[in-house]
């Protein structure tokens, strides 16, 4: 039998691990699923290696991930990131509309003309 990992800063009346080898961090979340990580606020790791984190997001599927605001990945390894999204396909990412910026090793990061997503 495994062991319940809880981070020792979490106090356990606000953040509940319900199944082995699961971690949880911050206030109000759950950690239901085989081996799952939630961290944040009020967010729940469901699905069997899954991790939600930020605030108000729900890993349901199995071997999901989901960062962000209120946002769910419901289908087995869905990856969401981003706010308000819901991504339901297995193997599938789910983002926001994306900037992408190059980064010369140097300075700041400019975002890049015309590589909007």
């Amino acid at each position: 039998m495994g062991q319940i990992l809880v981070d020792i800063i979490t106090p356990l009346t606000s953040s509940t691990v319900t199944i082995e080898q699961s971690l949880v961090q911050g206030q109000n979340n759950i950690a239901s699923g085989l081996n799952s990580h939630a961290e944040g606020y009020y967010t729940t790791a469901q699905g069997q290696y899954s991790h939600a984190g930020g605030a108000a997001t729900t890993a349901i599927g199995d071997y999901s991930f989901v960062h962000g605001l209120g946002s769910t990945a419901g289908g087995s390894s869905t990856i969401v990131l981003g706010n308000s999204i819901t991504g339901s396909l297995p193997n599938t990412v789910y983002v926001a509309p994306l900037v992408l910026s190059q980064y010369s090793g140097t300075g700041s990061v400019t975002p890049t003309t015309g590589m909007i997503i």
